[in-house]
């Protein structure tokens, strides 16, 4: 979930108006406005998903940071991809994308010069019509549904 606030106060009051908040855990991720946070829908054929990439050693000085701004750049202008840095880290970054397979998210990650020294973790997204399915499967009753 997206979403703009002023304060940390604000989040978590936000949070804890969910009737779950006692039984969730949260992961909050700060996103450096570099463009509008917009839904990326699914393109036919294809899968969406969200990369987090979140250093994991020590970063060298003499790291291409240009390399790698140019590089997500062009994933961002070829794939349409959204692409924000994450404020608490020096070279995190959160990527939606549509991919047409798992296989096409490694060639795509690959040739970023960060590569090497963050992990990546890596979530498919689901659609409504997805997730509807998936709780007719359970035998549910489709909270989407209009009545």
């Amino acid at each position: 979930m997206y979403i703009e606030i002023a304060t940390g106060r604000e989040l978590r009051e936000i949070l804890q108006g969910d009737p779950m908040w006692s039984d969730e855990t949260y992961r909050i991720y700060v996103l450096e406005e570099n463009e509008p946070v917009k839904e990326l829908p699914v393109e036919g054929g294809k899968q969406r998903f969200l990369i987090l990439a979140r250093p994991a050693k020590p970063l060298p000085p003499n790291l291409d940071y240009n390399g790698t701004g140019q590089r997500l750049e062009h994933i961002r202008e070829k794939y349409g991809a959204t692409i924000h840095r994450l404020v608490e880290d020096v070279a995190g970054y959160a990527i939606l994308i549509n991919v047409e397979s798992n296989d096409q998210i490694r060639e795509i990650l690959e040739p970023l010069p960060i590569t090497p020294f963050v992990n990546y973790q890596i979530m498919p997204l689901g659609t409504l019509s997805g997730h509807r399915k998936h709780i007719q499967g359970l035998g549910l009753k489709d909270p989407f549904r209009e009545h």
